[in-house]
């Protein structure tokens, strides 16, 4: 379903929905994925960068073997976080 989707741009308060929605299904890599997506599509927004910020801090918080279960380990954590504070900025 998601290639049907592929040339469509979501709108920009559906990509938070659709962030939560993974983050609560334990798809941290495939919503880490996602908040880049949006970035890429509607720049760096407030509302981008406060739930890019929010990720980060919940994801931070959870356990290393939740975390890997999302395939993000921590390390991958700090890195995409660096990158993303960077993208925001530039």
């Amino acid at each position: 379903m998601r290639a049907a989707l592929l040339d469509h741009v979501l709108p920009e308060a559906s990509y938070g929905r659709l962030l939560r929605y993974l983050v609560h299904g334990g798809r941290f890599a495939v919503a880490e994925d996602l908040l880049f997506e949006w970035l890429e599509e509607h720049g760096a927004t407030a509302a981008l960068r406060a739930a890019g910020e929010g990720l980060y801090d919940d994801l931070e918080a959870e356990s290393d073997e939740r975390l890997l279960a999302g395939e993000l380990p921590r390390d991958e954590l700090a890195e995409g976080r660096a990158m993303f504070r960077r993208s925001c900025a530039g």
